[in-house]
């Protein structure tokens, strides 16, 4: 722990990751990551520690628990934002500190998903799915016989499990590609096991489920990126799946009954993320996403006005740390003469 805290005590900042977990002994944990920019502007991520959890999960035990152990850490001031699932205790909590609170986006994502499977009744097919995977991962010989009906290698099937992100994709994906396979296999005399067969509808429903599960994969994996810096993407990606989960004339009605649904559930989870200030900052200051289409055109001149204020600050305290000549007037040029030449470049950002 030393050698991690001589780490952290040369962080300018710090963004704290953290959740509570049960133990196959059922003893709860807590345990917290740290995430910051190096003077090198290196990403660096560690693993604080990972707590033994007594008491019960009230939003003031865990409010005082995270205080205490900023405190312990002696970062306190340091500590840009927590970031935690969306239980309600976990919002009444840092809710009760000084800390600012981003509520994790992907758990916001996957939450919004099984809104979506349950508006869509869609329980009977993926059941039908899993007993079909159940059987060839429960048994070697039926496996062997599959893979020698398939024409090419065939991707090991995969049972989905509830506590892991996109693992109902996966497991529509591994069953589509093995279709040709599995059709053969149920149809010959060597399938003696009491295995649901699918229909042509329900290959249909499988891919139509593929091709909308994937968008939210794709989302997923890019919020969940350890190598690079995602914060900006956050308000660009929001936009990105309103308008891509949109319904359309060609969707089958369980189709449009998903997308409603987990899109309308999703647009009331993130509602207060919008308006986060660190986010529009971020997003601002990536040159991918400098037009700000994300924001309304009042939020946009807000948040260039508080970006220029911040660099205003910093220069003068630049100014009276190092007692040079003032980086104040630089600012002042760079930004409210040249107001017009970064709106046109926000213009023509594609």
């Amino acid at each position: 722990i030393k050698i991690v805290k001589e780490r952290v005590k040369n962080a300018k900042g710090l963004a704290i990751k953290t959740d509570f977990w049960t133990s196959i002994g059922n003893e709860s944990y807590c345990g917290i990551t740290g995430h910051w920019i190096s003077n090198d502007w290196e990403l660096k991520s560690i693993v604080l520690e990972c707590i033994h959890f007594n008491n019960r999960h009230y939003a003031d035990n865990i409010a005082s628990f995270y205080m205490n152990f900023a405190e312990k850490w002696n970062f306190t001031n340091k500590v840009q934002a927590i970031v935690t699932d969306n239980a309600r205790n976990m919002f009444s909590a840092i809710n009760k500190t000084a800390f600012v609170h981003i509520p994790c986006l992907a758990h916001s994502l996957q939450l919004s998903i099984l809104i979506g499977f349950k508006a869509s009744d869609n329980k009977t097919l993926f059941d039908r799915c899993r007993s079909i995977v159940g059987h060839f991962k429960h048994s070697a010989a039926s496996t062997a016989e599959l893979e020698n009906c398939a024409e090419s290698e065939l991707r090991r099937l995969q049972q989905d499990v509830p506590t892991r992100w996109n693992s109902v994709l996966i497991m529509l994906q591994c069953l589509l590609q093995a279709r040709k396979a599995i059709t053969i296999f149920m149809s010959s005399e060597r399938n003696h096991f009491n295995i649901p067969n699918l229909s042509d509808s329900d290959w249909d429903k499988i891919s139509n489920y593929v091709k909308v599960l994937d968008l939210f994969c794709q989302a997923t994996v890019l919020l969940g990126g350890q190598k690079y810096f995602s914060y900006s993407c956050v308000l660009p990606l929001l936009t990105c799946l309103t308008k891509h989960m949109a319904v359309n004339d060609n969707d089958p009605g369980y189709i449009v009954r998903f997308k409603v649904a987990s899109i309308d559930d999703f647009t009331k989870r993130v509602v207060e993320i919008k308006s986060i200030e660190s986010l529009q900052i971020a997003t601002a200051l990536d040159p991918r996403y400098k037009n700000l289409k994300c924001l309304t055109e009042d939020l946009k001149e807000r948040v260039w006005t508080r970006i220029k204020e911040k660099l205003t600050t910093y220069a003068y305290a630049d100014q009276v740390e190092t007692n040079e000549q003032s980086n104040i007037d630089i600012a002042n040029e760079i930004l409210y003469k040249s107001k017009d030449k970064y709106i046109k470049l926000m213009k023509s950002d594609s």
